[in-house]
């Protein structure tokens, strides 16, 4: 199974609704210049590919974090089968359904041999959310053309139909449940970038570990005791420590803790062909590592099945790490102070190749991807006053 679509119709967050391509739009060409097993993106078949990276970027505030949230959410609910009542998708439902009465999303994506494209509208009953409406539309893999539209799609099923086959179907479950049992897996980051902690159990082994930290020769998490606890043998002096997991950070650094919750995940995702969203992925890590986390979705060595990685970033520079420019997502607000997201291979000035990607956006040449300097030269004068005595807080 591959995602190739996730849109989203206008509401108060976005007010021009969101469009998610998984599907690549520039052609995937081989590159002499990498070496021979780098993968740009993966093929579906000839002249079809999906995305094994997802980049989006933007300022604070900018609706990165709230888009991840409804790739989180179609993906659980295609991908993992979830039901609405799932406490972590009824958190991202609060937040887009508290001034909104629907929330009204479509999913396109691949099963075997066909092409399926979810159309679901999502309401809250008596402060519980369900489907109020879905149909399940589908085509042939070998006649699919993404620049056909929609009208290739006959339809397969809707929730009318369904109900009247099984009266007893769930109002929090998607009838996407009734035609798959899918094997990829889904992972996301969203709960936890605020609060890194470690999600690991049992023994890391000792070639990921040193990938964060050299010094350290076993991590070792035991979660069968009340109060779980983690062991770390260092190299150099071979002394063990023993603390609680929320204590874990007197012994690892932030980065370490990060990395070792998630490449366990990230492996996972690698060998189903899978999902793995991370908000915020700079966050705690070397530049280097993350070149090399990014890398291991380009490499079709450890990822033979086409999983990608969807991430959000503020550092520009994490882009020039990415070869194509039809996977990164620039989020900006408009000049009605609307959120939008747009493609970057969209922009005018993308098209030069002597640009480096972090240079377009810390250039502002896409406007609004760079804090205005008339902000930061007003926050200069303020802190200044307050420094030399002429103002207070």
């Amino acid at each position: 199974m591959k995602i190739l679509n996730i849109s989203v119709k206008a509401n108060t967050i976005f007010p021009k609704g969101i469009d998610i391509p998984f599907e690549t739009f520039d052609g995937v060409r081989k590159n002499n210049s990498n070496h021979n097993f780098f993968m740009q993106a993966y093929k579906i078949k000839p002249s079809m590919y999906s995305q094994v990276l997802i980049g989006l970027i933007g300022l604070n505030a900018t609706g990165k974090t709230s888009a991840l949230e409804l790739i989180s959410l179609a993906l659980r609910i295609v991908v993992d089968d979830d039901v609405l009542s799932q406490e972590v998708l009824t958190k991202i439902l609060d937040k887009f359904l508290s001034h909104d009465n629907k929330l009204e999303l479509a999913i396109k994506f691949t099963h075997k041999t066909k092409v399926f494209l979810l159309e679901s509208v999502i309401t809250k009953n008596h402060d519980k959310y369900e489907f109020a409406d879905e149909v399940l539309k589908q085509a042939k893999l070998s006649d699919y053309n993404a620049k056909n539209g929609v009208e290739q799609f006959s339809v397969l099923t809707n929730r009318k139909q369904v109900l009247t086959e099984n009266k007893y179907f769930r109002k929090d479950c998607s009838i996407v449940t009734t035609i798959h049992e899918f094997n990829e897996c889904f992972i996301s980051n969203l709960r936890w970038v605020n609060n890194n902690q470690a999600l690991w159990t049992g023994h890391i082994d000792s070639e990921l570990v040193e990938c964060f930290d050299s010094g350290i020769d076993q991590v070792y998490i035991d979660n069968n005791q009340e109060v779980p606890t983690a062991k770390v043998k260092f190299k150099y002096d071979q002394t063990e420590s023993i603390k609680s997991t929320q204590d874990l950070k007197d012994l690892l650094s932030s980065g370490t803790i990060k990395g070792l919750s998630m490449l366990p995940g990230v492996m996972k995702v690698l060998k189903s062909g899978g999902y793995y969203i991370v908000d915020e992925l700079e966050n705690h890590f070397n530049k280097k590592i993350i070149d090399f986390v990014m890398s291991l979705f380009t490499d079709s060595r450890s990822n033979p099945h086409g999983a990608c990685l969807i991430f959000s970033t503020h550092y520009p520079e994490i882009l020039d790490f990415i070869s194509r420019k039809d996977d990164i997502f620039v989020c900006l607000r408009d000049f009605d102070n609307a959120l939008t997201i747009n493609r970057f291979s969209n922009f005018e000035c993308v098209n030069r190749n002597d640009v480096l990607k972090s240079n377009i956006i810390l250039k502002n040449l896409i406007s609004g991807t760079a804090p205005r300097l008339k902000h930061l030269n007003a926050a200069r004068e303020y802190i200044t006053n307050y420094v030399i005595g002429a103002s207070s807080l």
